[in-house]
């Protein structure tokens, strides 16, 4: 089934990153351990103490896709989660922090990959047009106008939406068109249409992303029954 053979290749790939992910932050945990010992300093040792709970804790907690590719493409994620943990308002409560670091992360990475993404979708579009004759232009500006309403909506520094939200929304092969299509179907011609236009197709995605998946685990549990209802037999 070709669905469940992307299931376990994108499975796959996750733990071969996060095997990347737990090795990193070992070696970035080796050379913090290193200099404490050389240096030998006391407040530098309970900073030390600090990152090897938080090594231990980014190194067992359970994340998405999203969380292991943001942090593996930072440049010192153990730093990060220890500067988080400074800021935090859990003190002493390391787990907990790493919690609402790892959300952090995910939130900003898949709000920045979908930005981007719409950005870029605009951008093409513009090049489109800048070919078109002036008047040409001008009868497009209105359209124009809303599609970059669309992708100032969604700039991370800007944007309200859930994580969930942002990920249904980037699992879209083209974001902006489908908010654009949404907003044309509502017949409307006010631009703070947008936002419900935004949360509607997002919604929307969630709850087909959330169906597709339900329908994969019955399948991967379907077969699974059935190779031991076959392995029973050869028994």
């Amino acid at each position: 089934m070709p669905n469940n053979i992307e299931e376990e290749l994108r499975v796959a790939q996750g733990l071969l990153l996060r095997d990347a992910l737990n090795a990193k932050i070992k070696h970035e945990a080796k050379a913090v351990f290193e200099a404490a010992m050389v240096d030998d300093l006391t407040n530098f040792h309970s900073e030390v103490n600090i990152k090897y709970e938080i090594r231990n804790e980014l190194m067992e907690l359970s994340m998405s896709h999203e969380m292991v590719d943001a942090l593996y493409t930072a440049e010192n994620p153990l730093h990060d989660a220890y500067l988080f943990y400074c800021t935090a308002e859990r003190v002493n409560q390391v787990q907990l922090a790493m919690f609402e670091f790892l959300e952090k992360v995910e939130h900003e990475y898949v709000a920045n990959k979908l930005y981007y993404t719409v950005k870029a979708e605009y951008d093409n579009y513009l090049k489109t047009v800048k070919v078109m004759l002036p008047e040409e232009i001008i009868a497009l500006s209105y359209k124009l106008t809303l599609l970059h309403d669309i992708q100032a909506s969604l700039d991370p520094k800007a944007s309200t939406l859930t994580t969930e939200q942002i990920k249904a929304l980037y699992s879209l092969e083209e974001p902006l068109w489908c908010i654009y299509a949404d907003w044309q179907r509502r017949n409307v011609t006010n631009l703070d249409n947008i936002k419900d236009s935004i949360i509607c197709v997002a919604d929307k995605q969630a709850d087909e992303i959330e169906k597709n998946t339900m329908d994969i685990r019955v399948s991967l549990h379907n077969q699974y029954e059935a190779e031991q209802t076959e392995e029973g037999y050869d028994r």
